[in-house]
């Protein structure tokens, strides 16, 4: 098994069972990226995976980004393990704004850092933003990517594949075998 899949599990983060999410898709478990984040050893561990892909996929980045609320705590740990500047975008809406604390110049080199891709409208979002900053997207490395492996021309990096399958709420096998649902 993987290490970071282990480390989801030890931590209380794998979650098996019948889970009906809030787009209306069901699946056979769900993955609870807090336990890492509140943990400060999960979140070390995670932002050293995350900076080790950095550094060998996308060695040339000049400055990480993190989007939101999560991207922006993972952005600030894994440019700490690599020595990179980083800066935050923030999503309110459909309006995307860097945060006036550092706003890359046209043409840097930058590489996003997010924890979960799921429905993939944040990433697609972030990348879509940043490209219309005139930025150079390199890559997003993140935990688990539910989506294709390259969004608008980026490559979508990701530490370990989904390890729970989705349905449509009206194909889900667990639904048709009467399986409870438990999220």
């Amino acid at each position: 098994m993987n290490d970071i899949e282990q480390l989801f599990k030890n931590c209380g983060g794998w979650t098996p069972g019948h889970t009906s999410f809030r787009n209306g898709l069901h699946g056979n478990g769900w993955i609870e990226k807090g336990f890492i984040i509140k943990n400060p050893h999960n979140l070390d561990v995670m932002s050293q995976a995350q900076a080790d892909l950095v550094a060998e996929k996308f060695p040339e980045a000049e400055i990480l980004v993190g989007a939101g609320m999560g991207g922006s705590i993972l952005a600030s740990h894994v440019s700490k393990k690599i020595d990179k500047e980083f800066t935050i975008i923030m999503m309110g809406g459909e309006e995307i704004i860097f945060h006036r604390m550092f706003v890359p110049k046209k043409g840097t080199k930058i590489v996003l850092i997010d924890d979960l891709v799921f429905t993939g409208t944040d990433i697609t979002k972030s990348i879509r933003f940043l490209q219309e900053q005139e930025m150079e997207v390199l890559g997003a490395v993140v935990w688990i990517n539910r989506q294709e492996p390259v969004i608008h021309g980026v490559p979508i990096v990701d530490l370990i594949k989904p390890p729970f399958e989705l349905y449509e709420a009206s194909n889900c096998p667990l639904c048709t075998q009467n399986i409870p649902i438990e999220y």
